[in-house]
């Protein structure tokens, strides 16, 4: 009898490569697991980032060990999926690129950040409050910024300087900040100065359209007064942080609290591990932020500098040349466009917004204002509908007898999600669709 060709040297090589791809494979499922808090929150983040993998890899070795006459084939058939898997990638980071080109012109975004505060020392980059908390201990979050040996958070940004929030179809967005560090022109901080105030994330900060084309600004020019403490990064804690320590310097007749299903709950995971962030569902815990302004903008302002001199590669979001190869390495644009990146590997917590919410009532209650919630929808299928955490949100807010404002119908008939997202057409809302939130917050307001 015959004995089989020897395989050529080109068929062992392939054999052999499809030992490392199932150990990789195996790497991630086991990786996962050591990762728990992250990975194991829900039945669908399991089965992605650890059933699939570890019995892809175990079933490649299987294969290999009882058809060896197959293992070059099966090697070759998974280069092919690994490598066209790193292509489309690859593709996404390209078409990322080049719309950030686009908007930022021939400077990157820090480029342009340190050539702008170059010019001028009163240009600074808008900061998120969660970029000055890292892990100090391997669990908690703890801030960088120091006061008198105490530990303390901003939660605003420097005061009474120009902010520069956003790259956008060429040109950059930019405020002058008001005296405590928000996008708000001066003097709304006086005494019955505002009857409304608005608190949450980048969408309410007005990421990234001009001062009067966000949601306060649209308020404004139908006659109301408007303070706007929206902050990019934040999420659910860090609003009411925000609403604890200026809320009553103001004391609002209107306090209108928004929801974004795209990440306020991934920011909550983050949140509940920043020990400061906690203390603030004690009731009347602050950090006395507001006397402490002067302070806080000579930290925050030796921060910024710091990490504009130590970093050439750096985003304004404070992320490393290493993110971004983490980024291709762990396909995150390719999970993203299929919708299981991020916040879907995190169970919703929806006990502590409950917490959180009938702790931001009792504080606008205290004053004798009204909490408003309005939902803020995401499209991840296109076009705008109510998702599972949009109904048990919203449920959350009529149990506690809030207003709630729902937006999907009002978006809808203003065309839909591709007249009122911006170019991306995914991450934040244009100057049309802050324009359509405003009037439904007028209608019931008034």
């Amino acid at each position: 009898m015959l004995s089989p060709p020897r395989p050529s040297r080109v068929e062992e090589f392939f054999g052999v490569l499809s030992l490392p791809i199932a150990a990789a494979a195996i790497g991630v499922g086991v990786f996962a697991l050591a990762q728990a808090d992250r990975y194991l929150a829900t039945g669908l983040s399991f089965a992605i980032y650890v059933a699939l993998p570890i019995t892809a890899g175990l079933g490649v070795l299987l294969t290999w060990r009882i058809l060896p006459r197959h293992r070059a084939t099966l090697g070759l058939v998974l280069v092919s999926i690994v490598l066209s898997t790193y292509f489309v990638e690859a593709g996404f980071a390209l078409i990322e690129g080049r719309r950030i080109l686009a908007a930022q012109g021939a400077d990157g975004d820090i480029d342009y950040v340190k050539r702008r505060h170059a010019e001028n020392p009163d240009i600074f980059p808008a900061l998120s409050p969660r970029r000055l908390a890292v892990r100090r201990d391997g669990r908690w979050f703890r801030s960088t910024i120091d006061i008198d040996g105490q530990e303390v958070l901003p939660l605003g940004g420097i005061s009474n300087k120009t902010h520069l929030l956003c790259p956008t179809e060429g040109r950059w967005i930019e405020y002058a900040a008001d005296e405590h560090g928000f996008n708000n022109p001066k003097g709304h901080w006086q005494p019955d100065a505002a009857d409304v105030v608005l608190i949450g994330d980048s969408f309410v900060q007005g990421y990234c359209v001009e001062v009067e084309q966000n949601i306060a600004g649209a308020m404004r020019q139908l006659g109301h007064r408007v303070l706007n403490l929206g902050l990019l990064g934040n999420g659910p804690l860090s609003e009411l942080a925000i609403l604890a320590e200026w809320g009553p310097l103001v004391r609002p007749r209107h306090v209108v609290w928004f929801y974004w299903e795209g990440n306020d709950m991934g920011d909550l995971h983050r949140e509940k591990s920043t020990p400061l962030l906690l203390r603030y569902l004690e009731p009347g815990f602050h950090q006395n932020l507001a006397a402490r302004q002067q302070e806080i903008d000579a930290a925050l302002s030796r921060f910024v500098v710091d990490n504009l001199e130590k970093s050439r590669t750096r985003s304004l979001q404070n992320l490393s040349a290493a993110d971004g190869w983490r980024k291709f390495v762990t396909l995150y644009r390719l999970r993203q466009t299929l919708g299981i990146e991020g916040d879907t590997a995190i169970a919703p917590d929806f006990v502590t917004l409950d917490k959180i919410l009938r702790r931001a009532k009792a504080l606008t209650e205290s004053w004798g204002g009204r909490l408003t919630f309005v939902a803020l929808p995401g499209a991840a299928t296109g076009e705008f509908a109510r998702s599972a955490e949009i109904e048990k949100v919203t449920g959350l807010a009529k149990a506690l007898d809030l207003p709630v404002v729902d937006l999907i119908d009002a978006f809808l008939r203003a065309g839909g999600a591709s007249k009122v997202f911006g170019p991306d057409g995914r991450s934040h809302y244009n100057a049309l669709g802050y324009s359509v939130i405003a009037w439904e917050l007028d209608a019931l307001l008034r």
